[in-house]
């Protein structure tokens, strides 16, 4: 281990000579082996990391797979779904157009009954003119009131303060809602030119029912008698 001191060297420097090289090996080599670890730790990170890179992205295929499959369904079942919700809303909605319809032409036709109670021989002009006023309340659309190529109001009235009884008959047309024409003709509730028909009549007496048992006559003869005498 000791090697031959050359003449004129001291202890010292024969020790430092013979002893420093393996010490400088020895920490070179802790350094190598210290990289490597450094190197391989962080490989291991590296390959940990990717491992879970990858895992992420697989699941987040998976899902995206999922949601696109969830997807797919719902568009196939939307598809069969919205025909048959708008048919049950034309369905809901017609009848409800048709009774407004009524509900209008009912109130006019009541309203007309007692007009003409209190007119005279000129009453039935103006009634058709508080009628068609009364009437105005109903849209002027094809599905409440068939009013392209002309009106479809058809009134008729008879009677005055005169006679006994008043009589009002109005009726007019409505078309039906799209996708419902073809199944209203199928089942024979339309009409030859495939329209709804909404007709309504009311009747009235002119006078309460003590007038007219009393024998007095119409109201003509003996309504301002008084001012005679």
């Amino acid at each position: 281990m000791f090697r031959r001191l050359p003449v004129g060297s001291s202890m010292f420097s024969a020790i430092r000579f013979s002893c420093g090289k393996p010490e400088d090996e020895a920490e070179d080599e802790a350094e190598d082996e210290a990289e490597d670890k450094a190197k391989d730790k962080a490989k291991e990170s590296v390959q940990v990391l990717m491992r879970k890179v990858r895992k992420r992205g697989v699941m987040r295929m998976r899902r995206f797979s999922r949601r696109s499959d969830c997807g797919g369904q719902a568009t196939v079942e939307a598809a069969f779904a919205l025909p048959v919700i708008l048919l049950v809303v034309l369905l809901l909605v017609q009848p409800g157009i048709l009774l407004y319809d009524r509900t209008v032409i009912q109130s006019a036709a009541n309203e007309a009954c007692r007009f003409l109670s209190t007119q005279g021989d000129d009453a039935q002009s103006r009634c058709e003119d508080f009628i068609r006023r009364r009437l105005g309340a109903i849209p002027q659309q094809d599905c409440f009131h068939v009013h392209s190529g002309g009106c479809s109001y058809r009134i008729q009235t008879s009677g005055n303060e005169n006679s006994e009884t008043v009589s009002v008959r109005i009726s007019t047309e409505a078309k039906p809602l799209p996708l419902l024409g073809a199944g209203a003709e199928l089942l024979g509730i339309t009409n030859s030119r495939g329209n709804f028909e909404v007709s309504v009549e009311a009747q009235g007496t002119t006078q309460p029912s003590w007038v007219q048992t009393s024998g007095v006559g119409p109201a003509g003869s003996w309504a301002g008698a008084w001012q005679n005498d």
